[in-house]
C-alpha cells in the first residue's frame, strides 16, 4: 500500500479521455433515467399484473397451449437462487476478496430490485444497458480502498439482471417452438454449467483472447475501489459523476408532461433512458459495426415492413435469427482457423473491410 501510495504521489491520479467521460456520464444518466421512466409510464401496467397474478390466467395462446407440459415449480428456482448464493458468499471469501457477505446480499437485492426496471425497458424496445456505474458507486461506498471487493461487489450486483433477462427469454422461446419448459430449464441449466468450463478454460489457457471485459472490470475497480474518494468525491476531479443519477431522474419527466399536454405528437415514443444511455456509445471499441447495424435497421424495420409487408411478417424474424446466428458461427470458425485461437495465426487479406492500420479508417489511430 506505501508502494501504491508513493506511485500515486509521484504520477498523480489518472484523467478520463473525454469521450470515455462522456461514455461515464451518459451510462450513470441512463440509471436515473431508467427508474423515472419505469414508474410514469409503466407502473400502472406492472401494478395491475402483480394485483391480477394470483386472480386472472394468462390469455396468451402460446402459453395456454403450453398448459400440457408440466411447469418448473418456483421451489426450484429458489432452491437454485439459494445455493448459488451459498456458492457465491463462499467463493468470496475463499478467493480472500475483502467483499463480505452483508456487502455481497446488498448487491444481490439491487439486482433483484432494478430487474423489472430493466425488464420492462427490454420487453417495450428491446434494449438493457447495464448498471455497472450503480453498481461501481455503491460498492466503492460500501468497501472503500479494496478494488477487488469492488470487483466482486458489481460482478453480484450486475449479472443476476443480465441472466434473469437471458433465461426467461429462453422459456419465452422455447414457449414459442413448443419445447417442453422442463427441457428448457435443463438445457439452460446444463449449458452454465459448459460454459462456465469453457470460459474458464479459455481465460487460463491462451493467451490469444484480449481480455477486454475482465480489463475493464479491473480498472473500473481500481478507479471506484482504491481512488475512489480522490477522483468521484463532492469537489474532486470526477465529483460531478455521481450526481449524473439526480440527472438521469428528471430526464423523462418533461417529455411525460408534454405528452400528457399533446398526448397526439407522440412524445410517449421517446425513450429517453435509450437516448441518454447511447450518447457515448462510440468512446470504446472498433465502431464500424455501427454503420452496418443502421443500414440493416433501416432495410428491415422501414423498407421490408412498408412495402413488403407480408415477407415481413413471415420472414423477419427468421431473418433476425439467421444474421445472429450466422454471426456467431462465423466469429467461432474464423477466431479458431484464422485468429490463432487453435494456436497458430493466418494473416487475414488486406481489402476494404479490412484495411491496414485501424479497422476503422482512423487517420489519427494510424499515426
Amino acid at each position: 500500500m506505501n508502494d501504491s501510495n508513493f506511485s500515486l504521489k509521484r504520477l498523480g491520479l489518472p484523467w478520463y479521455a473525454a469521450a470515455q467521460l462522456l461514455y461515464l456520464l451518459s451510462r450513470t444518466i441512463y440509471i436515473g433515467a431508467a427508474i423515472t421512466h419505469f414508474f410514469i409510464w409503466h407502473w400502472g401496467t406492472i401494478y395491475k399484473i402483480l394485483k391480477n397474478y394470483w386472480t386472472e390466467e394468462c390469455q396468451d395462446p402460446h402459453y395456454r397451449k403450453m398448459k400440457v407440459y408440466k411447469e418448473i415449480t418456483n421451489w426450484a428456482y429458489f432452491g437454485i437462487f439459494v445455493v448459488c448464493l451459498a456458492l457465491a458468499i463462499g467463493l468470496a471469501y475463499a478467493a480472500k476478496s475483502g467483499l463480505p457477505a452483508w456487502a455481497l446480499i446488498i448487491a444481490v437485492i439491487f439486482a433483484w430490485g432494478f430487474t423489472p426496471i430493466i425488464g420492462t425497458l427490454y420487453a417495450t424496445v428491446g434494449y438493457a444497458p447495464n448498471i455497472q456505474n450503480l453498481m461501481q458507486m455503491l460498492g466503492g461506498a460500501l468497501v472503500p480502498g479494496k478494488p477487488v471487493a469492488k470487483m466482486y461487489f458489481t460482478l453480484y450486483g450486475e449479472n443476476p439482471i443480465l441472466q434473469a433477462l437471458a433465461l426467461p427469454g429462453d422459456l419465452k422461446m422455447g414457449q414459442y417452438t413448443k419445447i417442453p419448459p422442463r427441457v428448457t430449464f435443463m438445457l439452460q441449466m446444463i449449458g452454465t454449467i459448459v460454459g462456465g468450463i469453457l470460459n474458464f478454460t479459455i481465460m487460463t489457457g491462451t493467451n490469444v483472447w484480449s481480455g477486454q471485459q475482465v480489463q475493464s472490470y479491473n480498472s473500473a475497480a481500481v478507479a471506484w475501489g482504491a481512488l475512489g474518494k480522490p477522483l468521484y468525491a463532492t469537489g474532486t476531479r470526477y465529483g460531478f459523476v455521481p450526481y449524473m443519477l439526480l440527472v438521469g431522474l428528471g430526464v423523462p419527466i418533461p417529455f411525460w408532461l408534454a405528452h400528457k399536454r399533446w398526448p397526439k405528437v407522440g412524445f410517449n415514443y421517446i425513450f429517453t433512458p435509450v437516448l441518454v444511455a447511447e450518447l457515448g456509445l462510440l468512446s470504446v471499441g472498433i465502431n464500424s459495426s455501427v454503420f452496418t447495424t443502421f443500414v440493416l435497421s433501416v432495410f428491415s424495420q422501414y423498407y421490408l415492413q412498408k412495402y413488403r409487408a407480408t415477407w415481413f411478417r413471415k420472414y423477419n424474424f427468421l431473418m433476425s435469427a439467421a444474421l445472429d446466428g450466422g454471426t456467431s458461427v462465423m466469429i467461432f470458425v474464423w477466431t479458431f482457423a484464422v485468429g490463432g485461437a487453435g494456436g497458430k495465426a493466418i494473416p487475414f487479406p488486406n481489402w476494404a473491410l479490412n484495411p491496414v492500420g485501424n479497422a476503422d479508417y482512423c487517420k489519427r489511430l494510424n499515426n
